[in-house]
């Protein structure tokens, strides 16, 4: 058995904690954080004037684990003067519970604001940046970022919290399965942590693998180990097919944030497509609407994501996961993947989760599940879990295009490749890869998935 592991890119953190309530929301604030030296921010008086904003509102780091803390992003915040005279920043700075687990940067992001004090203009913006840096404490930690200015609103508030911890566990994934012929095999595999980030650096020792040419029953009667232990460096090269699958239901299209979230997850996806590697564009509601035939351009994809499919009626979810398993499983690339962008609902078609479970498992196409506004978290488990896929459901709150950014790598860079010669029979069976993983504490986490072989056509 050789090993292969693509990694070509940083991986950016996952951000799936839960968001803690925002201290001082709107224009005014007082210090309600208690920043330990016993300063009020003051606040309060007359709003019909307040001219300046800070943007967003509470920002969450999400869970870390410990190995991954070096990928984590700063967040930058905006602050503008949407009143009708100059305005007066006075003081940024760090306060509430644990100020010190955070680092502020006064001149960071996109459009770095002036030295303090500084003033800004109507219609002017500039921005700062706030890293999440607890050291090597575990633990959950808020504090918030406080805007000193002389409108009538003089403290804006803005919330920010952020969790370290210990992996505690990993969850395995055969993502697809390429043995036909039998030799050699290749099986796709992704390994994360329970904080969603990619288990990188596994050896080719780490990885056990065992193929059972049975028909049914537990794994293990008739499993046979395969191959050797050995490990390949080889770049990741093995292409991929991706079809994106968007709703645009009600639910989704019709509230701003999670239609501009659903788009914004999409691009992120499209721009790190690698070369070689291709996808299209579908948009459903009653039906499924293809905007972009498969392509490796990536202007003609951006340009279908923005584009209005003009569509009406309830949601065919599963028919369109349907309607993209079966043009993707007729594609040359090596790799494959149905990316369904929702909230999971499904209310109109032909088609129920099952009928989409069995369609993508007959064709060994996994089902990338993301999760948008009020998600049927259940369905969406299930879709991506059993079809060798994974589920994201980030919270409104955190960096978005992190998490994104995080399941984009995860697809196209963060997965490992074990290439062996398969002893199955032509009608099928099943391979089973087990995981070890041994963290820093010389602690060892174990986890496994099975997966159906498909017969290979005569």
């Amino acid at each position: 058995m050789t090993l292969e592991f693509g990694k070509s890119r940083l991986l950016l953190p996952a951000l799936l904690a839960t968001s803690i309530g925002l201290i001082g929301c709107g224009g005014s604030s007082s210090d309600n954080g208690g920043d330990n030296g016993g300063d009020n921010g003051g606040g309060g008086g007359d709003t019909s004037d307040a001219g300046i904003t800070v943007l967003p509102e509470r920002f969450d780091f999400g869970l870390i684990t410990e190995p991954n803390l070096d990928q984590v992003e700063p967040q930058q915040f905006v602050i503008s003067n949407t009143g009708t005279r100059s305005y007066n920043i006075s003081n940024i700075r760090l306060a509430g519970t644990d100020p010190d687990k955070f680092s502020l940067n006064e001149r960071g992001g996109d459009e770095p604001c002036d030295a303090l004090p500084f003033s800004l203009s109507p219609d002017e913006s500039c921005t700062v940046e706030v890293g999440f840096t607890p050291g090597d404490d575990f633990a959950e930690f808020s504090a918030a970022l406080f805007v000193e200015n002389n409108d009538p609103n003089p403290t804006i508030a803005r919330a920010l919290s952020g969790t370290l911890a210990e992996i505690q566990s990993i969850n395995v994934a055969i993502n697809q399965v390429n043995a036909c012929p039998r030799d050699p095999a290749r099986v796709f595999v992704s390994v994360t942590d329970d904080g969603g980030f990619p288990v990188t650096g596994l050896q080719a020792a780490d990885f056990t693998l065992a193929e059972d040419g049975g028909a049914g029953g537990e794994f293990g009667a008739g499993a046979q180990p395969a191959g050797a232990d050995t490990i390949d460096n080889a770049p990741f090269d093995v292409s991929l097919s991706a079809s994106l699958v968007m709703d645009y239901s009600g639910s989704i299209a019709d509230v701003p944030e999670f239609r501009v979230n659903m788009e914004d997850a999409a691009k992120v996806l499209v721009n790190t497509l690698a070369d070689g590697d291709e996808a299209e564009v579908i948009k459903y509601r009653s039906v499924p609407r293809v905007m972009q035939e498969f392509t490796e351009d990536v202007n003609l994809l951006l340009e279908a994501i923005d584009r209005d499919p003009n569509l009406d009626g309830a949601t065919a979810l599963y028919d369109s996961v349907d309607f993209a398993v079966e043009r993707i499983s007729v594609r040359e690339k090596p790799r494959r993947a149905v990316i369904a962008l929702t909230d999971g609902e499904n209310n109109n078609g032909g088609a129920e989760l099952e009928d989409a479970i069995t369609a993508a498992t007959n064709d060994d196409v996994p089902v990338i599940t993301i999760g948008f506004g009020e998600v049927n978290v259940g369905d969406l488990q299930s879709l991506a879990a059993d079809t060798g896929g994974v589920f994201y459901n980030p919270p409104a709150s955190d960096n978005l295009d992190a998490t994104y950014q995080q399941v984009a790598n995860l697809l196209f860079e963060d997965q490992y490749v074990l290439t062996y010669g398969s002893e199955l029979p032509p009608e099928g069976g099943k391979v089973k890869v087990s995981v070890e993983f041994e963290k820093a504490t010389a602690a060892i986490l174990e986890g496994d998935a099975e997966k159906a072989v498909l017969a290979c056509p005569e």
